[in-house]
């Protein structure tokens, strides 16, 4: 049952890195909001999947935090860019 418990956190981890850069890449939120809103819940659910593989408390935050900003701030990028840039080249097709 925990290695189910812990694999769901994994998926709703990838769910919420999906969910952030739709939100940054359609513009439904600016990069910052969903930016601080995807790192908290990519860092939950990281926290919660590595404490249920049975790391220790502290290993088990610092997998989350760090891996929960570093999968966020990737994904921000990555939307900011394709979001930046969709404009332009729908303009360039036009004229």
């Amino acid at each position: 049952m925990r290695v189910l418990a812990a694999n769901l956190f994994l998926i709703l981890f990838g769910l919420s890195i999906a969910v952030t850069y739709f939100a940054i890449r359609l513009g439904w939120l600016r990069a910052l909001v969903a930016g601080l809103s995807g790192w908290v819940a990519s860092s939950m659910f990281l926290f919660f999947y590595s404490f249920l593989k049975g790391d220790s408390l502290p290993q088990a935050l610092t997998v989350g935090l760090s891996l929960g900003f570093l999968f966020t701030a990737t994904s921000v990028s990555i939307g900011a860019f394709f979001h930046a840039n969709a404009g332009v080249r729908i303009e360039k097709r036009d004229k």
